[in-house]
Order: structure tokens, then C-alpha cells, then sequence
């Protein structure tokens, strides 16, 4: 939950710890690949309750093909790809 500064430039909220000793927490979790570990048992966790297959049956990959102009004499349009 993203809660707005306050005006001493903390959260919001007094049941936070500092901003520091949470940026310090996901720094170190981010170092030991802890979120890579839990979120595919949370995925898992959270289908079961909703009664779905723990386990996804089908992906989605969005792309988009975008001409790109080039400077004139350099040949035909380049294409690119852009995800999202």
C-alpha cells in the first residue's frame, strides 16, 4: 500500500517503520532473489482459494510492430518491435 509523505517527509502512517529500515528490507530481499522465491507460492496459494488450477494454463504476449522513419537515401523504413 503506497501511502503520500507527510510533511516531515515520512509516511503517513505511524504503523510504518522508517523509510529507511523498509528500503534497507526490500534492498536485502532483493539481493537474495527472496520475491523471485515467494511469489510463485503466493500465485499458487491465492488460485487454490479462488478454486482455479494452481497452476497457469495459458500465457498472453502483447507486442506491437512500430515503422520507424529513416534519414532519406538510407534505405526502406526500419522495424521495431515494442512490448506492451
Amino acid at each position: 500500500m503506497w501511502c503520500a509523505p507527510d510533511a516531515r517527509g515520512g509516511n503517513s502512517r505511524a504503523d510504518f517503520p522508517p523509510w529507511q529500515t523498509v528500503y534497507w528490507y526490500f534492498n536485502r530481499w532483493e539481493r537474495y532473489k527472496v520475491t523471485e522465491q515467494i511469489l510463485p507460492v503466493v500465485r499458487e496459494q491465492l488460485r487454490i482459494a479462488e478454486g482455479r488450477n494452481p497452476q497457469p494454463s495459458a500465457g498472453l504476449i502483447d507486442s506491437q510492430t512500430v515503422k520507424v522513419p529513416t534519414p532519406s537515401g538510407a534505405g526502406p523504413a526500419v522495424r521495431m518491435w515494442r512490448s506492451g
